[in-house]
């Protein structure tokens, strides 16, 4: 059985009303807006999170701290249209101790030792408190073993691990708005949501709730490195081509080169600064050294490859490189294939069509990494 990701997302329209500005342990349940309606098609059609990067402050490399250290974890994030960016976005994500066990969606353990502590008379229950984030950009606080942070721009955040800590993780959630502020509710049923900005309608706020958990490394045996697809080689024979001999190395796509708009990606192709296909069944060959696996228990770590676009079709969403995969000039590989339906080719314009590609790659022990690729259809 597959091991599930270690994140959680749920993309919905929606807004919520403003109720007070204190932030406590409403956000614990701020995931009960995290079913199961992950997005299963690989074609990017709204705001989405691909997935959650956890990099120990002082050694990126490794996404397991150790008691003391600091982690920072980025939701990375993609959008249909070259012209969004993280730049309109404000999120709120709150940090507390992963529950020892759960089924379904986990909730922080500190609320549940709150729930199940015995009220004694005259004792206050646990009250639950709502607020937004309007006013509050950039302010974080830390409670104890608690966390919460406001933030603009990419959602991201720097939890601390406690120097004494015995917990075997850090449990991270919250909500991720465009167009509107971060708002929790305690007497709704999703708890959270956006509430819009100036100038912007309910309908024109796209929310996203979301969990992820980071492990602690107590010792040498829990340590765990983020796979890196800088080391991988990408590559693209386009129209039909399927030999390796006729394809090209497709390079990393950097925002900085990537044209203004969709339909104007032309002059970008020219210079070269982003690939040029057809949209007939193009193939993409990606490899990965077998060397830069990780040994778990004395088991190879299994990787798990996704693959997305702004446009067209990808022959598949997953892949799995596990410990049986063949591995050739020591590297693990595989193909997929990717076309432009027949209405989206004559939807392409006189300076061409801009397509983005976005490859992950998830080890299921706290490791993730994410890579771009561009490429302009011409008519």
């Amino acid at each position: 059985m597959r091991e599930r990701s270690n994140l959680c997302s749920s993309s919905r329209f929606s807004s919520y009303s403003t109720v007070g500005v204190s932030f406590v342990l409403a956000f614990v349940l701020a995931a009960s807006a995290c079913g199961n309606d992950l997005p299963k098609a690989s074609v990017i059609t709204h705001m989405r999170v691909l997935g959650a990067q956890v990099s120990v402050v002082g050694d990126p490399t490794r996404s397991t701290p150790k008691p003391g250290q600091s982690a920072l974890i980025t939701f990375r994030m993609a959008y249909p249209s070259v012209e969004t960016s993280d730049a309109e976005l404000s999120s709120f994500l709150f940090s507390c101790t992963a529950p020892t066990s759960y089924t379904g969606i986990p909730t922080c353990q500190e609320l549940i030792d709150a729930i199940q502590r015995p009220v004694r008379p005259g004792q206050d229950k646990v009250e639950l408190e709502g607020g937004n984030c309007k006013g509050f950009e950039g302010k974080s606080a830390v409670t104890g073993t608690l966390g919460e942070s406001c933030v603009t721009h990419t959602p991201k955040m720097t939890v601390k691990i406690e120097p004494d800590s015995k917990v075997g993780a850090k449990l991270v959630m919250g909500v991720i708005c465009r167009n509107g502020w971060p708002s929790v509710d305690p007497s709704l049923a999703n708890i959270f949501g956006c509430i819009p900005k100036p100038g912007k309608k309910s309908s024109e706020v796209e929310t996203i709730g979301v969990y992820a958990t980071i492990r602690i490394e107590h010792s040498s045996e829990f340590q765990n490195k983020n796979p890196d697809l800088g080391l991988g080689t990408f590559k693209v024979s386009p129209g039909n081509g399927t030999s390796l001999d006729g394809a090209t190395v497709w390079a990393t796509t950097k925002i900085s080169d990537l044209p203004a708009t969709d339909d104007d990606c032309a002059d970008a192709a020219k210079a070269k600064l982003v690939t040029t296909l057809d949209g007939e069944i193009d193939t993409f060959h990606i490899a990965y050294p077998a060397k830069a696996r990780e040994l778990h228990d004395g088991v190879l770590e299994t990787l798990e490859l996704s693959s997305y676009a702004t446009a067209g079709e990808l022959s598949q969403r997953f892949t799995l490189l596990d410990p049986a995969q063949p591995v050739v000039d020591g590297q693990l590989q595989t193909e997929l294939t990717w076309q432009l339906s027949k209405a989206e080719k004559a939807t392409v314009g006189p300076n061409g069509k801009l397509v983005r590609f976005f490859f992950t790659v998830l080890d299921h022990h706290g490791g993730f990494d994410s890579t771009m690729r561009a490429a302009c259809v011409l008519r």
